[in-house]
């Protein structure tokens, strides 16, 4: 599910924005290439593939 919205370029697009009131947006307009998408699928796709540890255990445990 997460592979299939990657896009030729390597990016994921942001799909929607979220309901509310906000100060400000800080990522890119719905259907852009997004940086924060992006970075969130790629660190999930690491932590699935073993190649990053996983910070909340080792945080939590000092």
């Amino acid at each position: 599910m997460i592979r299939d919205g990657r896009s030729d370029d390597g990016t994921w697009t942001h799909d929607h924005r979220l309901d509310g009131d906000l100060w400000f947006h800080v990522d890119a307009p719905v259907g852009e290439p997004s940086r924060w998408v992006t970075l969130q699928a790629q660190r999930v796709l690491d932590w699935w593939a073993g190649t990053q540890p996983v910070w909340t255990s080792t945080v939590a445990a000092q």
